[in-house]
């Protein structure tokens, strides 16, 4: 097999995270979405879109980023680009802390791969 495709393998294989959103839950339980690993692919979909995405991360490009990745327990996507400007009405808080824990697990999940390597 050759390296692109054993990456390409071991990518599928990656678990996804899961975050709970309690804001956006019910009386019985908190919402939980997944996310698989931020790819080179969807940064550069979103900074076609806000090409200072790294240097200034704005709202918009993080619930972009949110829109892009955010998938339900059965792995079906969890929102779609009509949902945005109702995620732009929600807490930025919560938004940042989503976006954060997903561009966060993504960078500790290669930083810990890179050590056992």
């Amino acid at each position: 097999m050759d390296l692109a495709k054993h990456i390409a393998t071991l990518n599928k294989e990656r678990p996804r995270i899961s975050i709970e959103v309690p804001e956006w839950g019910d009386e019985n339980a908190p919402c939980t979405l997944y996310f698989s690993n931020i790819s080179a692919r969807d940064v550069q979909q979103v900074r076609r879109k806000y090409p200072n995405f790294f240097n200034d991360t704005e709202t918009d490009g993080m619930v972009e980023m949110i829109i892009r990745k955010a998938e339900t327990q059965s792995g079906e996507r969890a929102f779609t680009l009509e949902a945005k400007p109702i995620l732009m009405d929600v807490d930025a808080m919560v938004i940042t802390r989503i976006f954060s824990s997903i561009f966060g697990a993504s960078v500790s999940e290669d930083a810990e791969d890179s050590e056992k390597n």
